[in-house]
């Protein structure tokens, strides 16, 4: 674009800036306040001159009358042409010290980048509303600085996690491929193990993507049955349960709720495995949905070994792993999955370490639209 065509709106947007409105703004006060009190006093002044000249001579009277008027307004023009630039003055002035904290936010938050997101404003001596406004801006600082923490720390474990497997697959493979008597068994069997990796990593790319699409939020919000929801989820399960000799209790009442049936989903098979998961032989399993107070919500409770309270935050922490028997072989991200629907959904999650051992997680849901 050629200079001439930038003139213009760079000319237009400095006659709509701010400072430009309330420079003019103060400037036409002042100098209309000037005018009112000018006016008033000259008024006052033509009639106590005209009160003071009824007693005068005929003649006398008339000159005074003519030439007192004109004094008055000769002078009263004369201070009103010093008025204006004064005015001018005087609105530039308060315009600029007014705008100046802003200036000062403006130019802080121009300086902040993904580097130096620790950086605050500090506008302590500002009047209240700029304090509560840098305070606010302050708080979005805080908030996109644990949030980048928070992706940092995300891609360099998922990058851990992802070149586990790539590097037992190439182990395997250099392995078979470097002894020249391989049997057809053998290289049967590194093939397996290279399958098996490989199934390591989908399942960790699926959860991955799990993951991202429950951070991303949800585009369309239907009203689904959370009850039928688990019992599906209970359903498919039924082979694993007998499998780890896990006894079952499910109370799935009918229970509406708004939201992603697909993400929902999820979050009920993420709570039962990670119950099934970290449980003992012989354990049970406790599913319930139902009404609390008018909110929809759903309970899993899991026996086994007691997890300690200040462990339960950083569970739902992606690719954090419980530390106690019996050790998982997942990535760490089921809970985290969970607490990321819940956040889509707007809805609250609370998770306790049971007296007797195991976990119990609760969800609430916002009241279903009727």
């Amino acid at each position: 674009m050629s200079a001439s065509a930038m003139g213009p709106s760079r000319n237009q947007a400095s006659e709509h800036s701010l400072r430009t409105r309330l420079a003019r703004f103060y400037s036409l006060t002042f100098f209309a306040a000037g005018v009112v009190l000018l006016a008033i006093t000259d008024f006052s002044a033509i009639g106590l001159q005209e009160t003071n000249h009824l007693g005068a001579g005929a003649l006398h009277a008339d000159h005074l009358a003519v030439t007192a008027p004109s004094a008055v307004v000769l002078g009263s023009a004369l201070v009103l042409t010093l008025m204006i630039p004064l005015s001018l003055m005087l609105g530039a002035r308060v315009a600029k010290n007014l705008l100046q904290p802003l200036q000062v936010m403006m130019e802080t938050a121009r300086h902040i980048s993904a580097s130096n997101l620790h950086e605050r404003l500090d506008l302590n001596g500002a009047d209240e509303e700029i304090r509560e406004l840098s305070t606010t801006l302050n708080s979005l600082f805080s908030r996109l600085e644990n949030a980048f923490a928070s992706q940092r720390r995300f891609v360099a474990n998922a990058s851990h996690e992802l070149r586990t497997p790539l590097a037992g697959q190439r182990t395997v493979l250099q392995v078979a491929l470097a002894d020249p008597q391989a049997t057809a068994e053998e290289l049967r069997l590194a093939c397996e193990d290279v399958l098996r990796l490989g199934v390591q990593q989908q399942e960790l790319i699926e959860a991955l993507l799990t993951l991202a699409s429950s951070e991303r939020g949800i585009e369309r919000w239907h009203c689904v049955d959370l009850g039928t929801i688990a019992e599906g989820v209970l359903q498919a399960r039924t082979d694993q349960l007998r499998r780890r000799e896990v006894h079952i209790m499910q109370q799935c009442e009918a229970t509406s709720v708004w939201g992603d049936a697909t993400l929902l989903e999820c979050l009920v098979a993420n709570l039962v495995d990670n119950a099934l998961l970290y449980n003992v032989v012989g354990g049970r399993v406790d599913v319930a949905t139902a009404y609390k107070e008018g909110r929809p919500s759903i309970v899993v409770r899991n026996s086994g070994p007691r997890v300690p309270d200040g462990e339960i935050p950083r569970l739902f922490e992606p690719f954090q792993r419980s530390e106690l028997p019996p050790r998982s072989n997942g990535h760490g991200l089921g809970l985290a999955i969970v607490r990321a629907i819940v956040d889509a959904h707007d809805a609250a999650i609370d998770a306790r370490s049971r007296p007797e051992g195991g976990l119990e997680v609760e969800v609430r849901f916002q009241p279903t639209l009727k």
